[in-house]
Order: structure tokens, then C-alpha cells, then sequence
């Protein structure tokens, strides 16, 4: 359990980093959008995408926090639910490229992590990160940020299959996510989905499905029960855990 606080940590140190850099920055893809009223179900003006991003890193790390503190209170779940969701943070490392979208000086800072050749381009709302990883793989991420409803669409492609597609949307007080994880060996992918909030409520789901799920890009009315399924979910409402594995939901 610790091993994963740690990992969470230090994501949450790297994020924190890149969105200070991310106010000084001066080109287009940095600036801030129009100046309007923002959207009734956003809990704060959404900036630039790393800015946006940085925000849902911060809420989910400390939702994580408390869903994970609470596993910690009983010892027979450290090696079941403690374990199972360690994917629920490692996935974020595969998309470290979006915390450098509008930061200058951030192509730099990806090569820190065995990313070279490093280039961002921008059109209208999409951004498209390239990059070689350490393997000589020419890997592209695009990410489509829309500041109104403050929700993002991100891809992670080597070229032959999309590898990683994650989207995230501001629900009014906290956020629901997505993420799709395409596995080679049997052509299926691995859907984690999430909803929490910043005070009281924190979900995560984990399944197998044969195909993409349907997007949720600026759907703004999603609630707690989008994260249940029929494998894998974890919720704490308040102070009371739910977990389902194995077919059997247990209250804590």
C-alpha cells in the first residue's frame, strides 16, 4: 500500500510542477480562452488543457488518498483491493505528455523521461504531442480539451492501434473518467472509470470489454453509478466502503 501512495505522490509532485510553468507561458497553445461566463456544472474556470488536467490530477490523487487510506484500515484487503487498484494510478504515467500542453519550455521536460524528439502542434482544440520513446517507437498523443464544459479526450497511438484512450468531464463538484486500455495478447481492453469529488465521495471501476465504450466528452450529467459494473468497483460515500470482486459486495 505504501508503493502505491508513493507512486501517487510522486505523479501528484510532477503534475504540480508542469502547472506552475504553465501560467508564465507565452505562445498561443498557453493562452487562456475566451473570456466568457463559465458553465454552471463547472466547480472553477477550466484554463489551458495541462492547467485543466493538473486540476483533475489533484482532485482524483486526493480521492484516491481517502478510498485507499480507508482500504488500509483493514488488513485483509491490502493484497485484494490495495493491489487491484494500482492500475487506477499507474495509468496516468502513460499520459504524462498532456501536463506540458501550453507550458512553455515543456518538450524539455518530457525528454527528462526517455521521451526524444518531442514536439506539440495545435489545431483549433486539438493538440497532437509526438515523440520516440526510449525504443525508438514513434509515438503520438493527441488531446482535445474543451474549456465550456472543462472535459477532455485524450488518445495514445503508436501508430497501428490506439493504445490508451482516456477522457475526462467536470461533473459541477468533481469529475468522472474514463479510461480505455487495449490489450494485444487477446484484442480486449481494460475499461477503468472513476467519479469523485473533492469532500465526500470517491469511485473507481474496473472490467474487461471487447470494444470501446461509448464517450463521455461533455457529458456533464454523469453520476456515482458510472462506475458500477458487473467486475470490479470500489466506492467510499462518506465514511461507508463498498466493494464489489468476485461477484459479492461487501460494506465496510
Amino acid at each position: 500500500m505504501k508503493k502505491i501512495l508513493i507512486i501517487a505522490l510522486a505523479l501528484v509532485m510532477v503534475f504540480s510542477l508542469t502547472a506552475c510553468g504553465g501560467n508564465n507561458a507565452g505562445d498561443d497553445a498557453a493562452a487562456p480562452p475566451d473570456k466568457e461566463a463559465p458553465a454552471d456544472n463547472q466547480t472553477e474556470p477550466a484554463g489551458s488543457p495541462s492547467e485543466a488536467y493538473s486540476k483533475y490530477i489533484d482532485v482524483k490523487s486526493a480521492a484516491y488518498e481517502r478510498l485507499s487510506t480507508k482500504i488500509g484500515e483493514h488488513d485483509e484487503l491490502a493484497l485484494t483491493a490495495g493491489l487491484a487498484l494500482l492500475p487506477v494510478v499507474v495509468v496516468d504515467m502513460s499520459l504524462l505528455p498532456l501536463t506540458i500542453i501550453g507550458v512553455e519550455g515543456g518538450e524539455a521536460a518530457l525528454e527528462m523521461f526517455g521521451m526524444q524528439g518531442v514536439s506539440v502542434d495545435k489545431d483549433g482544440d486539438v493538440y497532437t504531442v509526438t515523440y520516440e520513446d526510449e525504443e525508438g517507437n514513434k509515438i503520438t498523443q493527441t488531446c482535445e480539451f474543451d474549456a465550456k464544459t472543462d472535459s477532455m479526450r485524450s488518445v495514445v497511438s503508436d501508430g497501428s492501434k490506439d493504445s490508451i484512450v482516456f477522457e475526462y468531464v467536470n461533473t459541477g463538484d468533481g469529475y468522472a473518467s474514463q479510461y480505455t486500455l487495449y490489450n494485444e495478447e487477446d484484442g480486449q481492453y481494460t475499461l477503468i472509470t472513476s467519479f469523485f469529488n473533492e469532500t465526500d465521495f470517491v469511485g473507481f471501476g474496473m472490467q474487461t470489454v471487447k470494444s470501446e465504450p461509448d464517450s463521455i466528452f461533455g457529458d456533464t450529467g454523469l453520476g456515482p453509478d458510472f462506475i458500477k459494473n458487473d467486475e470490479a468497483y470500489y466506492m467510499l460515500e462518506g465514511d461507508e466502503m463498498t466493494i464489489f470482486m468476485d461477484g459479492e459486495t461487501k460494506t465496510y
